[in-house]
């Protein structure tokens, strides 16, 4: 609200961009009420905006107010360590954090994947959720799926003789009898850990 009363602002322009941000999250939260909190995502922009709105004013009533001048970079330095929040960055670089373990551990093994694979080879399933995304990212040519497919596509893999690996079962990424029984099947001899 300081924004509204700053005259250095085009005020319409202002007033259209707090109704933008305001509609967005109205909209996400009370008519669709979505569950994905990457609606924000496109308006957190316009927020950092206004936080540094709000930070400006806060600087130039303190040096104002707050004598010597030099607590003010200490003040605001203060604020800046609070709002980075260290103890969770320290928390997720943590060897505790097991997640972040298992996701170095498998990103390692998906890094490692065009050298185990024969180069016939493009299509990979059977990995962990979510990380179909990073065996594409790190083998150039290969399309990955986090589970295996139904047995109508593979019914048009093998007319078509369409080479496929798969990870072992790990966790609850199983393998079904129609992916055991496919004759171009290759077994990616690496375990995965899957995390829940």
């Amino acid at each position: 609200m300081l924004s509204l009363r700053n005259k250095s602002i085009n005020q319409d322009l202002n007033k259209g961009i707090i109704a933008g941000i305001g509609f967005v999250f109205l909209f996400f939260s009370i008519i669709v009420k979505t569950k994905i909190d990457s609606f924000l995502f496109f308006i957190v922009p316009l927020a950092l905006l206004y936080i540094s709105i709000t930070l400006n004013y806060i600087i130039e009533y303190s040096s104002k107010k707050i004598k010597p001048s030099y607590l003010t970079p200490a003040i605001f330095i203060i604020v800046a360590i609070v709002s980075i929040n260290p103890k969770w960055i320290n928390n997720y670089f943590s060897s505790n954090n097991l997640e972040r373990s298992i996701r170095i551990y498998n990103a390692n093994v998906y890094k490692e994947l065009n050298k185990i694979i024969p180069d016939n080879i493009h299509v990979v399933m059977n990995m962990s959720s979510f990380e179909d995304i990073d065996v594409m990212f790190y083998n150039r040519g290969i399309t990955a799926y986090h589970w295996t497919l139904p047995e109508e596509d593979f019914k048009s893999f093998e007319e078509r003789k369409i080479p496929i690996a798969v990870f072992e079962p790990h966790g609850n990424y199983n393998l079904p009898d129609h992916v055991l029984k496919y004759p171009y099947l290759y077994i990616i001899k690496k375990n995965l850990i899957d995390f829940q």
